[in-house]
């Protein structure tokens, strides 16, 4: 059929009378073939508008899919594409521009005169306030029921774009909210006043957010608190500021959903309560941000315990020089607060696990009821170069290990594996009576210091179990305190000269005026001389002498072990002076001293106005003299500590 050929111009098939010449006689039979190959070429030709071949310019200007903007209202859009459809068929896409007014709930759009049909995300959920920007450019597919929002908000968008002013005086909570709803974006300088929480996601315990990837960046930098630089403090870029009712939380961040906040400035003005509640992010970053002016807590840190498709701990991400300055005088304050303080411990029981801090700041006001620094039901938290600031070395806490309440038997355990590197904490130190310390010792789930900077606070170690690790002039404490061990054995026999068993260099400041050094050792004897026989111990350190005692062994208790423990330190609180308590004991199964079935024989010295050098490395050594060269003196083990 030449009407089917690509050039669209009908062309009559070849006959007798085509050209048809004056006196031609005309073939019925060709006649017939012309006439109805007409007919079927009418037939194929459109009935409607719809019903035309685009052309290639048509297609590549998606000019059938362009609808222009949006009529109708923020919630209720509609679409006039040309030409106009007739009924909806799935697979349809529309492309428009949107209002110039973002929607502020569930939003419906009706094409051509059509019934309206919902608008929902990728997921099928009817839209929340803000998801469509004003003006911005989506794109529609009919899936046979609703319409699916497909390119959303812009990249980028401003909180100005949703009518925040930013200038000091106009409330913008609502232009702010509309804009997180939207996905945030970047938010220009200026103080945006605040007067209730701003809400970043609408996840729950129930629920995952289904607002994702929300961005506030603002411009410049967060400023800085009082605290950190004297008078006032210098404003953010963009700041925050609390106009709101005491008590309140500034912004809330309700996942689990990921999420950025960056270079933004939070003024508590006094009144606010949190600066921000972070409730179970999962990614993304916290950087350059500073909280200031708020009686409660700067940082809370939460998890959801049981949330359905959600298997990752809460706020497993970086915090980047986060700030807390500033604090309003008061009781039971918590700069940064780390973990739910109470646990239900049904379904996963998920908690604040993964984070990392870095460069991070935080304070605290004055008082002994206030904590710099909180660990509740957390775990692997790592803070790297931060600072736990207060204004007194005793008086409140810099870091203090609360268990939280509830059902979830193996909440004692909590908090454990926190690794602090380089962080400088100033105030006292606060152990939950309740915490317990997980049985596999080895893993060390506590928290660990490597090293512990004295940040203004040389006088404060962690004497508690469950706090370890070396301070800056590598002293070490609890689980950590083991200086030296020796446990091949060490025989001495067949000589009258005093002979060293052991030997070690204690570093140089190990006896800080709060901190002393122990040594127990022990091992076996054995005098087969037939007579009684002397042995004596001697102690050295530095070249002083800290003990020399002498047991004698009689004949019939020829076999058995000793034990020794030396205890090192301060006199009277000085590093000026030591003292030294040393407790050696003998156990034989058959007498000593001539007491019969008498199993043990002690000797012990207190020592004290030595003047050993502590600034100076000195070494520590036990020796063994032995009275009888046939006695036999063997040294099993030798433990030295800084306690």
């Amino acid at each position: 059929m030449p009407r089917n050929s690509a050039t669209g111009v009908y062309t009559a098939p070849g006959s007798s009378f085509n050209p048809a010449t004056s006196g031609t006689l005309i073939n019925p039979s060709d006649w017939n073939t012309l006439r109805n190959d007409m007919a079927t070429s009418l037939a194929h030709a459109a009935t409607s508008t719809r019903a035309l071949y685009p052309t290639a310019g048509q297609v590549q200007d998606q000019a059938f899919t362009w609808c222009g903007t949006a009529g109708g209202t923020a919630n209720a859009l509609t679409l006039t594409p040309t030409p106009a459809i007739t009924t909806y068929a799935a697979g349809q896409v529309f492309r428009f521009i949107a209002s110039s007014s973002a929607n502020t709930g569930a939003a419906t759009v009706a094409v051509s005169g059509l019934a309206a049909k919902a608008i929902v995300d990728q997921a099928g959920i009817p839209l929340i306030s803000g998801a469509i920007a004003p003006s911005g450019a989506l794109t529609v597919t009919y899936d046979g029921t609703s319409f699916r929002l497909g390119a959303g908000r812009p990249f980028n968008l401003s909180a100005t774009d949703f009518g925040a002013t930013g200038d000091g005086s106009t409330d913008d909570t609502t232009a702010l909210q509309a804009w997180l709803n939207a996905g945030g974006g970047y938010i220009p300088a200026g103080t945006y006043r605040i007067s209730s929480t701003l809400l970043v996601g609408n996840g729950s315990s129930s629920a995952l957010s289904s607002i994702q990837n929300v961005v506030i960046m603002g411009a410049g930098q967060a400023g800085a608190g009082a605290q950190e630089i004297g008078a006032t403090g210098i404003a953010g870029t963009v700041t925050l500021k609390w106009a709101g009712a005491a008590g309140g939380t500034m912004l809330s961040i309700r996942g689990p959903l990921t999420n950025t906040v960056a270079n933004i400035q939070l003024d508590g003005n006094g009144t606010a309560g949190v600066g921000i509640l972070d409730t179970h992010s999962v990614g993304g970053e916290m950087t350059n941000v500073v909280i200031r002016n708020v009686t409660t807590s700067f940082l809370q840190l939460r998890a959801y315990e049981n949330v359905p498709y959600c298997y990752v701990s809460a706020c497993s991400r970086v915090y980047r020089s986060v700030r807390g300055f500033d604090p309003v005088p008061g009781t039971g304050f918590v700069g940064l607060d780390v973990g739910n303080p109470t646990i239900a411990g049904s379904g996963a029981v998920l908690d604040v696990a993964g984070t990392t801090f870095i460069n991070c700041n935080f304070s605290r006001p004055a008082g002994a009821g206030n904590d710099t620094l909180a660990l509740r039901y957390c775990d692997n938290i790592t803070f790297y170069r931060c600072f736990f600031y207060g204004p007194s070395t005793t008086v409140g806490n810099s870091i203090a290990v609360r268990v939280p309440t509830g059902a979830f038997g193996n909440r004692v355990y909590f908090p454990e594996q926190v690794l602090f590197y380089s962080c400088s904490p100033v105030g006292a130190y606060y152990t939950d009576p309740a915490w317990q310390i997980n049985s596999n010792a080895a893993l060390n789930r506590g928290l660990v210091f490597l090293p512990l900077m004295d940040g203004d606070n040389d006088s404060q170690i962690p004497t508690a179990a469950g706090w370890s690790g070396w301070t800056i002039g590598l002293i070490p404490f609890g689980n950590a305190s083991a200086l030296a061990r020796q446990q091949t054995q060490v025989q001495i026999t067949g000589t009258l000269a005093a002979t060293n068993a052991f030997t070690y260099s204690v570093l140089s400041y190990t006896l800080a005026a709060n901190r002393r050094i122990r040594m127990t050792a022990n091992g076996t004897y054995f005098n087969n001389t037939g007579s009684s026989q002397n042995i004596i111990w001697y102690v050295g350190f530095g070249g002083a002498t800290v003990f020399n005692g002498t047991i004698s062994v009689p004949s019939n208790a020829s076999a058995g072990s000793w034990l020794m423990t030396v205890d090192l330190g301060g006199y009277a609180g000085s590093t000026a002076q030591q003292e030294a308590q040393t407790r050696l004991t003998l156990f034989a199964a058959g007498s000593i001293g001539g007491v019969a079935n008498n199993v043990q024989s002690d000797t012990g010295a207190h020592t004290d106005g030595l003047t050993l050098d502590t600034t100076a490395a000195n070494t520590l050594a036990l020796s063994i003299i032995l009275g009888n060269t046939a006695l036999v003196v063997n040294t099993r083990s030798v433990l030295v500590e800084s306690v």
